[in-house]
């Protein structure tokens, strides 16, 4: 269900979203121009991940320069999705695979295991974390391959971690097969 007329206040992680339906927030932002929010709502709309929790949770949809407000400052891309807990806090270590755009989630399979994770981890009575630690890992992220290039890697939904062949920038992130 999107929310309609959504009030955030604070920029983010200070922010809080009014949140009266007891369901955990997505704010998802985009631009018309952008070819990866395009990917990303497409997604999104054919995929299965997402859309099998998508009922669980309340949904901003903001597309164009309104979204700015959301932005978590110094992170000036597009798509961005920021989740907040059912009391409208943020849950600030719930984030992408790359710590650099920590609100990047580039499909239905990222996007959606990050939702699992938030009801998870409301269902378990885990509070919203003051700490950005990405649900892909631990409170350390760990550097996977020569290039610096940093993410974390242990997920609940991942029983090994991705590897990674070739140097960044022309390198590719494979994730274990979930056996």
């Amino acid at each position: 269900p999107l929310i309609e007329n959504p009030s955030c206040t604070g920029k983010w992680p200070e922010s809080k979203v009014e949140n009266t339906s007891g369901k955990p927030v997505m704010v998802l932002l985009t631009q018309s121009w952008c070819g990866a929010c395009k990917n990303l709502k497409i997604q999104i709309t054919k995929g299965t991940m997402v859309n099998d929790v998508m009922p669980q949770f309340e949904v901003v949809h903001i597309e164009g320069d309104s979204g700015t407000e959301w932005m978590e400052p110094g992170h000036d891309y597009v798509p961005q999705v920021y989740f907040y807990d059912v009391k409208g806090n943020p849950m600030v270590d719930v984030v992408g695979m790359v710590s650099d755009y920590q609100h990047f989630f580039s499909g239905d399979g990222d996007l959606g295991e990050a939702m699992q994770c938030v009801l998870q981890r409301i269902k378990d009575g885990k509070p919203s974390r003051q700490s950005k630690t990405s649900i892909w890992g631990s409170s350390a992220f760990t550097a996977i391959g020569k290039s610096g290039f940093m993410m974390s890697i242990e997920n609940q939904f991942m029983k090994e971690p991705p590897t990674q062949t070739g140097i960044w920038p022309n390198s590719c992130i494979e994730r274990a097969s979930e056996t």
